[in-house]
């Protein structure tokens, strides 16, 4: 048994989560069957190197490119007026979510909090997947977000974002034990994993 290995298999829910992978989309990313995936999942130990490396090689490159995604849809979308950046912001996704309520949200928040504090507050809350007190607090006081936004408004929110997403990313990173994608480290400790036994 390969300690590394077993550490990484228990994870593997919680990388699901973070990524918002259903079984059946991870199983298929690893070109693995669902119930491959669901005995892993129950039982640590069956995780072989062919599947952590494919875990490893599609977590690595999926968060690459929805980060890139993300920032690249937030860089397009005018901020000339709430309903315009409401348009704009609607179908920037991170993974099956829709982000634009956690913009919307955050860009009122920035109201009350601050430009910095709000959006990231609301950010972090919204793809953490639990319900902000902040925002519930703006619904139930009618807070909306005013008919002119501030230019600060889009360059806030991308740091807010990127802030959000990196700390989405060290998540991620943790549950394999890395501080960066960086594969050598990551086949170190394979090999470590196994000497350990």
């Amino acid at each position: 048994m390969n300690r590394y290995l077993l550490m990484l298999g228990a994870q593997i829910s919680t990388i699901r989560e973070i990524m918002q992978w259903t079984q059946e989309d991870l199983s298929n990313l690893l070109g693995i069957s669902r119930p491959v995936l669901i005995n892993i999942e129950k039982d640590p130990t069956k995780l072989s190197k062919t599947v952590a490396f494919a875990l490893f090689t599609v977590t690595s490159s999926e968060f690459s490119k929805r980060k890139q995604l993300v920032i690249k849809e937030i860089e397009i979308v005018d901020f000339t007026d709430e309903f315009t950046a409401y348009e704009s912001l609607k179908d920037v996704k991170w993974g099956e979510k829709p982000l634009w309520p956690l913009i919307i949200t955050g860009l009122g928040a920035s109201l009350v909090f601050g430009p910095v504090l709000g959006p990231l507050a609301v950010a972090y809350s919204y793809l953490s997947g639990g319900k902000n007190k902040d925002s519930v607090l703006f619904e139930e006081k009618n807070i909306s977000v005013p008919k002119k936004l501030p230019k600060e408004s889009k360059t806030e929110l991308k740091k807010s974002v990127i802030e959000v997403l990196d700390n989405k990313e060290k998540e991620v990173l943790k549950c394999f034990g890395l501080d960066s994608w960086d594969s050598g480290e990551f086949v170190r400790l394979i090999e470590m994993g196994e000497l350990e036994q």
